[in-house]
């Protein structure tokens, strides 16, 4: 389990996304980087919650079924948030939804095991898989990513009215050290890592 620490704001791209995306002045005001994992752009700032589990393929834990793995860690969340916000938590067992032009955001769409607190989208996931294992990565943001509309360069019609979703501080995670404590326990027991990402 590896919890990430942000000490400056990354703007991050998909696997299949290019920099052309965003603006000329955005290429050259933001820190960007991209993951080998799939989706839409993810922004990871100083205060939000973002976490990951590495499980190998020799590990009890490790499956070959991607939407289960998605799941069993969606459903971790879950345990943990209800216990700490108002509202009703779910997580999203379906298929990838949402028009593909809005998946440009990660959190303009769903996707299986992702977390809504009353319909809005709480924690976003996405996988990332090779021979020896899979990497489940989950962030609750600090920040909304509406602010993205403003460094795409073409943003797609309609994207606005779906970044509502929940930030750390809409859902009154005054300590974020007891979510963590949470998930540690969850699917347990895990060797955990703290990262810490320093500003450039």
């Amino acid at each position: 389990m590896i919890v990430h620490q942000m000490r400056a704001t990354y703007v991050v791209l998909g696997s299949r996304q290019g920099v052309e995306l965003l603006s000329v002045a955005a290429r050259a005001d933001l820190e960007l980087r991209q993951r080998r994992g799939g989706g839409g752009i993810v922004v990871l700032d100083p205060g939000g919650l973002w976490v990951d589990w590495w499980i190998p393929s020799t590990d009890a834990r490790w499956t070959p079924d991607i939407r289960a793995a998605a799941l069993e860690v969606g459903e971790w969340w879950r345990a943990v948030l209800a216990d700490q916000v108002a509202g009703a938590v779910s997580v999203h067992t379906g298929p990838v939804a949402g028009a593909v032009e809005h998946r440009v955001v990660c959190f303009a769409g769903r996707g299986p095991g992702e977390v809504f607190v009353e319909d809005h989208k709480a924690v976003g996931l996405m996988q990332w898989r090779v021979r020896e294992g899979a990497l489940i990565s989950t962030q609750i943001p600090s920040q909304p990513a509406a602010r993205v509309l403003d460094w795409l360069a073409t943003p797609p019609p309609g994207l606005a009215s779906h970044l509502h979703h929940h930030t750390v501080g809409s859902l009154g995670l005054g300590d974020p050290d007891a979510v963590v404590a949470g998930l540690a326990v969850q699917g347990g027991p895990w060797v955990i890592d703290i990262v810490d990402h320093p500003a450039t």
